[in-house]
């Protein structure tokens, strides 16, 4: 069972759920996430033209946070730690986030109270931080559409 599950909302929400605690959405659930940043390794193989096969390994760190305040539309966020105890029912998987599901959960009730949560702190998404670096006329080589 784990200890704590992480929300990622608006900054300017942060001083209301603070006040008033976490609410449930229009269908009654709230929903969480227990992994911020993963690492995926995949293995690369380079045929160059002169016929020597190389292969590489290429580490990716994927900022789940990330993703998530870019689905939905944020480009800063502020990361929530929800104690496991706040949490009176069983947590459910979600099923249809078609990639990395496993790290995702709702809670079907109407609110977690103030007193099990945690703001751990602001951040900027990757993409943001890479517009405004485009901006000052700084290299943008980690920005691939």
């Amino acid at each position: 069972m784990k200890k704590y599950y992480l929300h990622i909302t608006a900054p300017k929400n942060v001083r209301n759920i603070m006040k008033e605690g976490l609410k449930a959405n229009a269908d009654g659930v709230i929903h969480l996430f227990d992994t911020f940043r993963m690492e995926a390794t995949a293995q690369l193989v380079n045929i160059p033209d002169s016929g020597n096969a190389a292969e590489y390994e290429v580490k990716t760190i994927i900022l789940i946070g990330d993703d998530i305040a870019i689905k939905k539309g944020l480009k800063r966020y502020a990361l929530l730690k929800i104690s496991r105890d706040g949490i009176n029912t069983e947590p459910t998987p979600e099923t249809d986030t078609a990639i990395f599901s496993e790290y995702f959960w709702t809670v079907n009730q109407p609110l977690i109270e103030p007193r099990y949560i945690t703001k751990i702190r602001n951040f900027t998404t990757i993409r943001a931080n890479a517009n405004r670096i485009r901006r000052k006329g700084e290299t943008d080589w980690f920005l691939m559409d």
